[in-house]
């Protein structure tokens, strides 16, 4: 995965390392009124690996946390 991005209804902490793994930085937060996006991407060549499971444990204060993919899979 190159890049991961964080919605949360209202601004909620960042994220835990943890949960994104080395490789990610973070690259833009902006605030779309009710909605907070945080975007991070992997900084070194090639994709970087994630745990979905782990990244549900984000807290984004809605009331399911899902993970949504997009772009994934053979070219």
């Amino acid at each position: 995965m190159k890049e991961v991005d964080f919605v949360s209804d209202g601004e909620e902490p960042a994220p835990p390392r943890k949960l994104l793994g080395p490789g990610f930085r973070q690259v833009a937060r902006e605030d779309t009124g009710r909605l907070f996006i945080r975007r991070y991407r992997f900084q070194q060549p090639g994709l970087g690996p994630l745990r979905l499971r782990r990244l549900r444990e984000a807290k984004l204060d809605f009331r399911s946390n899902g993970v949504l993919l997009d772009g994934v899979g053979p070219s």
